[in-house]
Order: C-alpha cells, then sequence, then structure tokens
C-alpha cells in the first residue's frame, strides 16, 4: 500500500497533469495545442505546420476538424454551414479602416506641472525650438501595451534647456475621443484602437515662449479578435518655432499608426495631429470628425 502510494506521489510530480485549454483563443491563439482542439490526431499534427506558416487554405481543413466547442466560437458567418474556404477569405480580409473624434480637446483636471530653479538656468535660446525626448515609441505590440506616458514622449523646448523642469507655468491639455477600427468583407471590428493625445504647453522662461513637453499618445483602449494582431506607435516631428525669435511658440506634430494584420491581409492608417505651446491643435490627416470634435489651431 505505501509502495502505491509513493508510486503515485513521483508520478504526479514527474507528470503533473496541466490544465488543457481548449478554448478557440487556447487551441489558436495561445497555441497551446492538446487532442482536446481537434477532432483527429492528423489535425493536430497540422497545426504546427499552421504554426510555422499560416495560411487560410490550412486553418480551413483544421477549423473543420477542430472540437465542436471550438467551433462554437467562431463567429456566426464562418461557423457551421457557413465554415467554408471562400467564407473565410472573405472574414480575414481587411476592407477598410476608419477613424473617428468626436470630443474637443481640453485641459486636463490633472495637477500643474512643477518647475525646478527655472530662473537661475543661463544660457538658453528661447527662439530656437527642440524635442529633448523621443520622436518614436511602441503603444501596442502583437496585442500587448507597452507604452509608458512617463518615459514615452516628446517635446518642444528651447535649445540647451536639459529638461522641462527647466521652464514653468505648465498647464495640460486632454484630446480624447480618438476612435480606430479595421473591419473586413462582413462590416465586423477586427482591430481596434482607443487613445487620447495628451501634452504640456505654455510653459514659458522668464515668462519668455509658450512651449511644449510630455506630449504623446496615452492607450484606452484596445482589441485584436482571434487570428490578428495589432501594432500600434506613436512618433512625433521636428519641432519648430511658429511664433517669433522674440515671443516664441512652439509646434510639434504627433502621429498614431497602427497596424492590423492577419493570415490574407495587412492593413494600416496613421492620424497626425499639429499642437501648439499656446494651446492651439488640429488634426492634418486621418481623421473624421463628429459634429462636436475640436479642430483649432
Amino acid at each position: 500500500m505505501n509502495k502505491i502510494i509513493f508510486l503515485s506521489f513521483i508520478f504526479a510530480f514527474v507528470f503533473p497533469v496541466v490544465a488543457q485549454d481548449c478554448t478557440l483563443h487556447g487551441c489558436f491563439v495561445q497555441q497551446n495545442v492538446s487532442l482536446c482542439c481537434f477532432t483527429t490526431r492528423r489535425a493536430a499534427a497540422q497545426h504546427a505546420e499552421y504554426r510555422e506558416q499560416p495560411n487560410v487554405d490550412l486553418l480551413h481543413d483544421l477549423l473543420v476538424a477542430s472540437a465542436s466547442e471550438v467551433q462554437a466560437e467562431l463567429p456566426s458567418v464562418i461557423r457551421g454551414r457557413n465554415l467554408t474556404l471562400d467564407n473565410l477569405e472573405r472574414y480575414f480580409t481587411l476592407s477598410h479602416a476608419t477613424v473617428m473624434t468626436q470630443k474637443p480637446a481640453r485641459r486636463s483636471n490633472n495637477a500643474t506641472l512643477k518647475a525646478k530653479n527655472a530662473s537661475s538656468v543661463v544660457g538658453i535660446d528661447p527662439g530656437t525650438i527642440i524635442n529633448i525626448a523621443k520622436d518614436l515609441w511602441d503603444i501596442i505590440e502583437a496585442n500587448k501595451p507597452v507604452v509608458n506616458v512617463n518615459v514615452d514622449y516628446a517635446t518642444a523646448t528651447p535649445a540647451a534647456a536639459k529638461d522641462w523642469t527647466q521652464l514653468e507655468n505648465w498647464e495640460q491639455m486632454l484630446w480624447p475621443g480618438f476612435d480606430l477600427t479595421f473591419q473586413n468583407y462582413y462590416g465586423m471590428d477586427l482591430c481596434s484602437f482607443k487613445w487620447s493625445f495628451i501634452w504640456a504647453y505654455h510653459g514659458d522662461f522668464n515668462h519668455t515662449g509658450q512651449y511644449i513637453t510630455s506630449a504623446t499618445t496615452s492607450l484606452v483602449d484596445a482589441h485584436a479578435a482571434p487570428f490578428f494582431e495589432l501594432d500600434v506607435t506613436g512618433s512625433s516631428g521636428p519641432p519648430f518655432n511658429a511664433g517669433t525669435a522674440e515671443n516664441p511658440i512652439a509646434e510639434i506634430s504627433l502621429t498614431a499608426s497602427a497596424q492590423c494584420k492577419g493570415i490574407v491581409s495587412n492593413d494600416k492608417t496613421q492620424v497626425v495631429v499639429n499642437i501648439r505651446g499656446d494651446g492651439g491643435h488640429q488634426c492634418v490627416g486621418g481623421c473624421q470628425f463628429g459634429p462636436k470634435s475640436a479642430n483649432k489651431m
């Protein structure tokens, strides 16, 4: 009896029971394949080939041979009698992307940014404006949020200023309501990305100039349907002086670029906005505005 208990303990330790995820996500997204995913051993073996080189023909064969629990999670347009090769190709063909914004930009309720010993800084040229932070950053990588607004941002500050805290009188701006969706032949949303543009403006040096810092994209929500991958990056253009040498006004562009990738087609689009140190802002590419949205420069 003791020998049986001992052997059972050894077996459980060496061969632990692993929970099987026999869902559509587990079988095809996480790709933790087990025989519970499919009705035949041949299909389970084919899955290794699909992982190496995904294609719609092989996926069709795998879905046809998948367990009923897996098939039940498929969208109705490719489930049951609709699970045909033609319908799969239509489902995976991205037809268009839409970007909407219906909310005006407004001053943020966040605490005002504080300067540190601004009056003691010397050697700053107020009329020459540069970016002392980043000009490119990842927002979503392979469906996973990776942006950190504390470090992933751009500035439009005077040359020789090593830090935005050398300027003062900052105010913060929030431009919410940006909503990007990628749709297929059936009008279904396959990838979506919601975000806000945020930045600090009105920073000055000894009461001269209106500059920008912490200009970035703030992620609100993102989603990718099974079998699709969403990648989003943020970037900034070169800052410049939109004012005069005596009264500089910083201006810089921000871009949110998104790509939805599937096994039949990929699609990408981008939204570009210009923002200014005096609070002016304007979408210059990719926006479809609702009736209440702002576009002020």
